[in-house]
């Protein structure tokens, strides 16, 4: 299965397949003795391992994730003169969602243009895979992952099926009503300290924001069952 996120980029991105708009260039310096054969090796490692770098997409009924075999994995490292690709937009059907690119600039030092789409990182995991990507270059060992994004977006479709959200249900309707007598009860200790209107105004925004967040799951539970 695909996370909400990621069938979301990739709806957009088969719509316009030309559109350019969720790639994430990232220009990194890297240092001076670095050449493309250990950019091609530092890629290779990123892809072994974050498997949502080598993941491509299959579109049927549903949106699900492939991840390609480990074994002969290429991440693409394309040299200057290939420059014009590293732009390009990305087929998530059928190639990885990372390209790189090794130039060396005007005063010889060389330099490594990334080019991620936006399916597989944010601005946050872009730093995980620049720090893993430069600890690859340097053939620093990295241990291996227990979790991969594959297994969030799986957690992710399990909570919004039926049985998930009953089970969200639950929790609140057992636990709601103890969270709301703990705020009277806080509310009641600090009223005679002068700060029962600031508490009060705080009591309500938070019981409103805990019958909004019901009021979605009864919803989310009727459109489950309202498909089956």
């Amino acid at each position: 299965a695909a996370s909400f996120q990621q069938t979301q980029m990739l709806v957009f991105q088969l719509a316009d397949p030309e559109s350019t708009l969720y790639n994430m260039p990232k220009p990194l310096p890297i240092r001076s003795s670095t050449s493309v054969v250990c950019v091609r090796f530092a890629l290779q490692q990123l892809g072994l391992r974050h498997a949502s770098i080598r993941t491509i997409y299959a579109v049927a009924s549903s949106i699900s994730q492939v991840a390609l075999p480990s074994s002969g994995l290429e991440i693409p490292a394309l040299e200057a003169a290939a420059g014009l690709i590293i732009d390009a937009a990305f087929d998530l059907v059928h190639e990885p969602p990372l390209r790189g690119l090794y130039v060396v600039h005007s005063d010889g030092m060389p330099g490594l243009e990334l080019n991620v789409h936006h399916v597989v990182t944010d601005h946050q995991s872009m730093a995980v895979i620049v720090k893993d990507l430069l600890a690859s270059m340097s053939y620093s060992s990295l241990p291996s992952l227990e979790l991969q994004y594959a297994d969030y977006a799986l957690w992710q479709s399990e909570c919004r099926s039926i049985q998930g959200v009953d089970k969200h249900l639950e929790w609140w309707e057992e636990h709601g009503a103890v969270f709301v007598e703990r705020l009277k009860e806080k509310w009641r200790t600090r009223a005679a300290g002068g700060g029962a209107e600031r508490l009060r105004i705080r009591h309500r925004g938070l019981r409103q924001h805990a019958d909004r967040f019901r009021r979605r799951l009864l919803a989310q539970r009727r459109s489950s069952r309202s498909r089956l």
